[in-house]
């Protein structure tokens, strides 16, 4: 694209009639008296004019010529020249030579950034729309009070109070679940440390099942994964179910486990083979540096746990 350049004042424009406008400002005389008075010529301002250039016309030529005495005694004539347009819109790659106009059309005019805005608005909503439907779920589940048990045999009907699990005539009552965090870990016995500790790259989510996932131990059954695609799950807290972002979660059950078993291999290590004191230390090292490839690995087996115990 053409533009219109005034070198004295370093003015560039793609406009023919703001070209002419800035011929006739104070400042534009004032750089350009000051160039004479210094008897500076330069190369542009030769008779002979780029190859590459276009010469004004006419009426630019005597604009230019009339607005101020100090033109009388010059043979300088303005040109303007094609120059690169460097700032490119990043949603639908239009390019302008000028920041302030890609900004502009960024925030006014560019369709593709408004249907990309326009989606993620409507994906935000329907996250939240989600998020609104599950904590309305939860609060009623958690929150029931009565549920009705109907006898076959006399069709007597029995108040049971909050929300029961049933399994096999079995009742077991939300209010008897653990604090999540605040675990009874009566199954995991010095006999158990010791044989996760030989295998200690795996033994992170092995704790975890058996703490967590025991059928044994229902009143363990603190936390859960309430949807695969999404960053969130739920805990049981003393006000009941509660939502907690997935990643923090895990990252403290990984903090807080390990410690359970890290105290019982420092004040046993004696019972331990060279072999297995080597792997488990070269463990423990990557595990307390945060080595990517091992957590990456260690949360990558935790999300099966949980997927697979929805």
């Amino acid at each position: 694209m053409t533009g219109y350049i005034c070198y004295d004042c370093s003015y560039c424009t793609d406009i023919r009639t703001h070209y002419h406008r800035h011929l006739t400002t104070n400042k534009h005389k004032k750089n350009y008296d000051a160039e004479l008075k210094k008897g500076i010529k330069k190369s542009h301002c030769s008779t002979k004019i780029p190859q590459n250039t276009t010469i004004l016309d006419e009426k630019s030529i005597n604009l230019h010529k009339n607005t101020t005495k100090y033109h009388k005694n010059t043979t300088k004539i303005h040109t303007f020249q094609k120059y690169t347009k460097k700032f490119e819109c990043d949603h639908c790659t239009k390019k302008y030579s000028r920041i302030d106009s890609l900004n502009r059309h960024m925030k006014d005019s560019c369709k593709a950034k408004q249907i990309k805005d326009k989606e993620i608005d409507e994906n935000q909503t329907e996250i939240a729309q989600l998020k609104n439907q599950i904590d309305r779920l939860i609060d009623k589940v958690g929150n029931k009070t009565n549920i009705t048990n109907i006898d076959n045999t006399n069709n007597s009907k029995t108040n049971i109070t909050n929300e029961m699990n049933i399994k096999d005539n079995v009742y077991t009552n939300n209010n008897n679940l653990n604090v999540f965090g605040k675990e009874n870990l009566d199954m995991v016995t010095d006999d158990i440390k010791k044989e996760m500790i030989k295998g200690p790259f795996k033994m992170m989510p092995k704790l975890l099942e058996l703490i967590y996932f025991n059928k044994k131990y229902p009143e363990n059954h603190t936390m859960k994964l309430v949807n695969k695609n999404k960053e969130i799950m739920k805990v049981h807290n003393k006000k009941g179910w509660e939502l907690v972002d997935k990643v923090d979660t895990i990252d403290y059950l990984l903090e807080d486990k390990n410690y359970t078993l890290d105290s019982f291999y420092d004040t046993n290590t004696e019972i331990f083979s060279k072999m297995i004191k080597k792997t488990y230390n070269n463990f423990r090292n990557l595990f307390d540096s945060r080595d990517k490839e091992l957590w990456k690995q260690i949360k990558r087996d935790v999300d099966l746990l949980l997927w697979n115990n929805m």
